[in-house]
């Protein structure tokens, strides 16, 4: 089975990052490292996800590459994921969960 890829911005900058938070309507960052077997194990999900809310951006963010933004988005450990609406930070959720927990999620905090 190949891997599953949606946004991946390893790659691009700090300020980058910030203007798709500022930018987009509906956003989620998904904050993985490499080697976490629990971010991994979410992957799939997070994809899924991604295809069937089409009208929020899922985004991957690697934490080797934005180490220093981490505090600024709440984030203490992998995987989490951060919900952000017209720029405002929603929601996180912290660690692997069922799909359901993550839909519920996102059926309650947008609008």
């Amino acid at each position: 089975m190949g891997r599953l890829y949606f946004e991946i911005m390893g790659v691009l900058d700090n300020d980058q990052l910030q203007r798709f938070v500022k930018d987009e309507r509906k956003l989620a960052l998904y904050f993985t490292a490499p080697g976490c077997g629990l971010s991994a194990a979410i992957r799939s999900t997070i994809y899924r996800l991604s295809q069937e809310y089409k009208d929020i951006h899922f985004l991957e963010v690697d934490i080797e590459y934005f180490s220093d933004v981490l505090d600024e988005y709440g984030v203490r450990t992998t995987p989490t994921v951060v919900f952000f609406q017209d720029g405002e930070r929603l929601n996180a959720i912290v660690g692997p969960n069922p799909y359901r927990i993550y839909a519920e999620n996102i059926d309650t905090i947008f609008i």
